[in-house]
């Protein structure tokens, strides 16, 4: 499963950087003197607003920073069948522990949690940490997609890019209170298309219930995904 979120981003945006530098050379290099002139960035920003850029750069810096704990951890990754869920998703969630380190679950393929936005795309799974906000310990889950748009990484524009990337919700949970399901999804923050997404809250009530199970993720092995049980 070398093609999963944490292996393919990183791929992804180096053959669109790639593609930037052959056209603007020391466009992508800090620091350079490179000025690339305003019908260039016109077209790569195509079809974004300001705001949008602003936005997609601070969920990518956030999913770039989170990647690299992953790596730096230990590459700590599973993949969840969406059978563990059992029938339907429950009124309250709680998330009970989160694993000692930055780690990536993956979701089993299953039509749950398509997108109804986007054709053929749905929630590939979620990154998970234990971060202090508002001074409680809280998990905090990273949704992200899988979408056609991520083969086109090296040839579309930066701005479709940076979209396809940043398709994330950010959510900060605290741990051992038990919430609404409602309620929890309205922590989530991200890209706008996902917030009415169907899919977002079975996907916050399997992310529950996989945390009550911390032991069997934590000490997952590094590389290839393996299957909970």
């Amino acid at each position: 499963m070398r093609n999963s979120h944490p292996y393919r981003y990183p791929a992804a945006f180096r053959a669109q950087l790639g593609r930037l530098e052959r056209l603007s050379p020391g466009i992508t290099i800090r620091g350079a003197a490179a000025s690339p002139s305003p019908s260039f960035l016109e077209i790569e920003h195509r079809g974004a607003t300001i705001d949008d850029i602003r936005e997609r750069n601070l969920r990518l810096r956030h999913l770039e920073s989170l990647i690299a704990d992953w790596y730096i951890d230990g590459e700590t990754a599973s993949l969840m069948p969406l059978d563990d869920l059992g029938v339907g998703p429950p009124a309250t969630v709680e998330f009970s522990e989160v694993p000692a380190s930055v780690t990536y679950i993956e979701f089993d393929s299953a039509a749950e949690l398509d997108l109804e936005f986007q054709p053929r795309s749905r929630l590939e799974g979620f990154y998970v940490r234990e971060i202090v906000s508002d001074g409680k310990f809280c998990a905090e889950i990273t949704f992200v997609c899988d979408e056609p748009a991520w083969k086109a990484m090296g040839t579309c524009v930066y701005a479709d890019a940076m979209e396809v990337g940043a398709r994330v919700s950010i959510g900060v949970i605290p741990l051992h209170e038990e919430i609404r399901l409602t309620t929890a999804s309205r922590l989530f923050d991200g890209d706008p298309a996902l917030s009415e997404e169907p899919a977002i809250l079975r996907a916050i009530a399997m992310a529950s219930e996989l945390l009550h199970a911390v032991p069997r993720i934590s000490s997952a092995p590094r590389g290839p995904m393996r299957q909970t049980s």
